[in-house]
């Protein structure tokens, strides 16, 4: 089964494929990890995407190449 990345609204990086729930709401978390327990077919999905975006994004290549640039702007 896929893993479900949660994360609370407002958080610093919008990342594809993740679940937001609101801020200092347990009972929302709750009910969005039982919601995703209960379907692993959607969860692989999700997964899926989450992962893509990370390595697309936040790979250590991208980060050094985004280093670099900024450093070459200096």
């Amino acid at each position: 089964a896929g893993v479900v990345t949660v994360v609370a609204e407002g958080s610093w990086h919008d990342i594809a494929g993740a679940v937001r729930v609101p801020n200092r709401d347990p009972d929302a978390l709750a009910q969005s990890l039982r919601f995703h327990v209960e379907r692993s077919r959607e969860n692989e999905a999700l997964s899926r995407s989450a992962r893509v975006a990370i390595a697309s994004e936040w790979s250590w290549e991208v980060r050094a190449a985004e280093l670099e640039r900024l450093y070459s702007e200096l």
